[in-house]
């Protein structure tokens, strides 16, 4: 697990900067992200693989064994006179299993298949719900990012208009100063948010280019 962990680590620190680099000025359709995360997928690539190997092994159950054929020459010695003859023959024989039996092996082989299927759907659902929070994660930051940043707007203007009055002697300076660090405190949380969006942007990029990498490295 610790050796794992350790590739998983160093293909992150050496390939994903380059790869993000290199698709940054590309957008993605939420479709084409899922699509290229499932298909690049190392997990689900054994998954599936198991999958035909459990119905090859299924299939292969429920044909009947061949017959066997067996060709026997020699000499034997006549049983009534002193010589002996050429003897020979052939046996043709079919093993035949027992019906119940047979039932409940050919069984054993189907749930060993309906169970791989199930294993590599979930697999599939798991992939596909944790790309579809990332992206859903990246929309809910672009609308935050919006209000901040018509909050921060709204600020900055009423600020203006207040240290215009403030040097003109209308109202106190503190007024101003008080927006003043009002609008540096919505300039900061704007930013972080800005800060999230990047990285959420990144998670979702970076996720399907490390399978493909995963893929690569496992062929």
């Amino acid at each position: 697990m610790k050796k794992s962990n350790a590739i998983f680590i160093l293909i992150f620190l050496l390939f994903v900067p380059s790869l993000i680099q290199s698709t940054e000025k590309k957008e993605f359709r939420l479709a084409e992200i899922i699509d290229f995360a499932l298909e690049n997928n190392p997990l689900l690539s054994a998954k599936k693989n198991e999958v035909e190997a459990r119905k090859a092994s299924y299939q292969a159950s429920k044909r009947l064994a061949n017959p066997e054929l067996e060709l026997n020459i020699g000499r034997a010695k006549a049983f009534d006179e002193d010589l002996e003859r050429n003897t020979g023959g052939v046996l043709l024989s079919q093993y035949v299993e027992n019906p119940f039996k047979r039932h409940h092996r050919i069984q054993v082989y189907a749930k060993d298949w309906e169970a791989a299927e199930f294993s590599h759907s979930t697999l599939t659902l798991e992939v596909t719900f944790t790309i579809k929070n990332l992206y859903f994660e990246i929309l809910r930051l672009k609308f935050i990012q919006e209000l901040a940043q018509k909050n921060l707007d709204s600020i900055q203007k009423i600020h203006r208009l207040i240290e215009k009055r403030a040097k003109l002697g209308e109202i106190k300076e503190l007024e101003a100063i008080k927006l003043y660090v009002e609008s540096l405190q919505a300039q900061r949380e704007l930013n972080k948010i800005q800060t999230d969006l990047v990285l959420a942007k990144e998670n979702l990029i970076v996720l399907p280019l490390v399978f493909q990498t995963l893929k690569k490295i496992k062929k």
